[in-house]
Parts: structure tokens; C-alpha cells; sequence
């Protein structure tokens, strides 16, 4: 009878109630419907919940460095709140900024972010769940081959395209430094033939059953709000598992805080605000 009153706790996946992700592809292809024909954007996607003197703000933004009305729209919610703590989507981020659109147009909306806490002497924490325990968890359910593959196109090779990291040392050299170098200072293991460019240019043939060639990726392909196969899938789940480790954070911060402020992709705004309102009951 004391386990009927006292159910296990639940963990990892069933902690929380989160939006499938397809659900939110949808949510937001009506949103830019709607954008065409009345003007009115949803994004940024702001959630505002507060439960007796416990407050959240969740800011879901479009990942650019563009100056663009966005970053008014995360001002005033910084402003509105404010917040004892931050967190951000994207790594630490240790600079200095001068201005909040040098800010923006070093580093997106978690440059602008560092910029606004500095402002009031607060503390910016990266919301990402560590790199290796978020690898490990999509290799034990995807396999290594086409994880690696995903993460380089999304970790690397768009960001080499768009010029959003150094490109002078070439794509080869580029790819040491930037992704491998970037996985093993995180604790991931990689086999000896994995640090290899020739391995992402071997995965990418055996995937797509054509030539590496990176003028021509098809970026659909990666793109997990499409349901566009395994590259796709493995997007997904590599969301619900940074998810979850936003959501411990979130829910931990809340206990020692009471106003929490989060800036986060669009995407998982919508896909976890369920697990936001739930968070915040129980602080109630």
C-alpha cells in the first residue's frame, strides 16, 4: 500500500511531458502561415509562468547574428523580469561585449544574453546537457556512423558554410580543430579512424549514396523538424535528451532562486512547456 501512495519517482524521458517534435514542425509551419497573412510572428515564442514567488521566463528565439526585431523582444523580457539567473543554449560563453549588437553579431542570442546579465551582474550558465553523456545517449540508440555524421553537419559543416567559425586552415584542418578537438575537450571517445575528415566524407557516401560535397548538402536532410529519415530522427532525439538535462537545471535553479530567466531555441520553447508549467506547480 506504501508504493500505491508512494509511486517512483519517474526519470529520463517520463519525468517530464514534452510535445513531440513533428507536433512542434507543425505548430510552427501554422505559426508562419499565419505570419503571411495577419503579420503577427511568434517568435520569439515567450513562456511566463509564475507560481506564489517563483517566476519563469523561457525565451524560444531563431538561432541568427542578424539585428533583428528579436533581440528588442528578449530585452524587454530580460527587463520585465528580471532575472537572479540565466541560462543559455550553445556552450559557455566567457567574452566581454561592448555593445548588445556586437554581442549579437559575435554570437547570436546567447551573446546578447551574456551582454544583458553582465549588465546587472548576474550569472549566464550554459542550459546544455554536457556533450558526452548527450553522445552517448544517441550512440546507444543510433549507432556511431550516422551520430557522427549528424552532429558534424550540425556542429560543423553549417557552421563552416555560413562562415560562423574560422575557414582559413581549410575544411580538413578546420574539421580537427573545430569538431573533433571539440568532442574529445568534452569527454567524448572517439576511435582512431572517427578523428579522420575521410570518415564523415565515407558516412556521408554510404548515407546519401553519392560523393561528399559540401556545396551541394542537403541540409533537409538534417533538419530534425522535417520527417525526412534517421539523419532526421537522430536530430530529434538529440533534442529530448538536451531537453531533459535543461529541464533538471531548470527545476534545481528553481529551488535556490525565484526568478529564472532561459533563452533557448523556438523549438524546444514549444516542445517542453508542458514540463514548464509542471515544473513551476510543483514549486507552488
Amino acid at each position: 500500500m506504501s508504493a500505491c501512495r508512494n509511486p517512483p519517482k519517474r526519470q529520463g524521458i517520463d519525468a517530464y511531458t514534452m510535445r513531440d517534435y513533428l507536433w512542434v514542425a507543425d505548430f510552427w509551419r501554422k505559426a508562419d502561415e499565419e505570419f503571411k497573412v495577419t503579420g503577427v510572428s511568434k517568435s520569439p515564442y515567450i513562456i511566463r509562468i509564475s507560481e506564489g514567488n517563483k517566476h519563469l521566463t523561457f525565451i524560444g528565439t531563431a538561432h541568427t547574428r542578424e539585428i533583428t526585431p528579436q533581440a528588442d523582444s528578449i530585452d524587454r523580457a530580460f527587463r520585465r523580469l528580471p532575472p537572479q539567473i540565466a541560462f543559455n543554449e550553445g556552450g559557455t560563453d566567457t567574452k566581454t561585449y561592448a555593445s548588445r549588437n556586437e554581442a549579437i553579431s559575435k554570437n547570436g542570442e546567447t551573446g546578447q544574453l551574456k551582454y544583458l546579465c553582465d549588465s546587472i551582474g548576474i550569472k549566464m550558465l550554459d542550459g546544455d546537457l554536457d556533450v558526452a553523456s548527450e553522445v552517448q545517449a544517441l550512440f546507444e540508440k543510433h549507432g556511431r556512423k550516422n551520430v557522427l555524421l549528424y552532429l558534424a553537419h550540425e556542429r560543423f559543416l553549417d557552421l563552416y558554410i555560413h562562415n560562423w567559425i574560422d575557414t582559413t586552415a581549410g575544411l580538413e584542418k578546420s574539421y580537427q580543430k573545430e569538431f573533433v578537438d571539440y568532442l574529445q575537450r568534452n569527454a567524448v571517445a572517439l576511435r582512431e579512424e572517427e578523428k579522420q575528415f575521410s570518415f564523415i566524407k565515407e558516412a556521408y557516401q554510404e548515407y546519401f549514396k553519392e560523393p561528399f560535397n559540401i556545396k551541394t548538402i542537403p541540409t533537409e536532410k538534417f533538419y530534425f523538424l522535417n520527417d525526412g529519415g534517421e539523419l532526421t530522427r537522430i536530430g530529434r532525439s538529440s533534442k529530448v535528451v538536451r531537453d531533459i538535462g535543461l529541464l533538471d537545471k531548470i527545476e534545481q535553479a528553481l529551488t535556490t532562486y525565484d526568478r529564472v530567466l532561459v533563452v533557448f531555441g523556438g523549438a524546444h520553447a514549444v516542445a517542453i512547456e508542458p514540463a514548464l508549467h509542471e515544473i513551476m506547480k510543483k514549486k507552488k
